[in-house]
């Protein structure tokens, strides 16, 4: 699950920020600039026993950015915040669905 904005939807990121904090979801946004867009991600909207969950996810989150970046794409991330920047949209969707099944693995290791 994510949220695709475009740029300056501030309203829309509030609200699907809420909505995944009520579902314990981790908090994943596509938005949409003229030409790319950025996936950008947070653990924020989770519970706190989620922190130690997503340790130990960096490297299958850098095969995902290294499988969908472009010549122009920038990625700082680690398991519990990030942002891809500079991806082809479609790159960006699918960046943003693979990101969504690693956290979500991860965290259904929550007891």
């Amino acid at each position: 699950m994510f949220c695709e904005i475009k740029s300056g939807e501030t309203a829309t990121a509030n609200e699907w920020f809420r909505r995944c904090e009520h579902e314990r979801w981790p908090y994943i946004v596509v938005t949409h600039r003229r030409k790319y867009a950025a996936v950008n991600w947070d653990h924020v909207s989770l519970p706190k026993e989620a922190d130690a969950k997503l340790d130990g996810c960096e490297v299958a989150l850098e095969e995902v950015y290294d499988r969908h970046a472009g010549k122009k794409s920038k990625g700082i991330f680690s398991a519990k915040v990030g942002r891809f920047d500079n991806m082809l949209p479609e790159e960006a969707r699918a960046a943003a669905r693979e990101i969504y099944g690693i956290l979500t693995a991860a965290l259904s290791r929550i007891a």
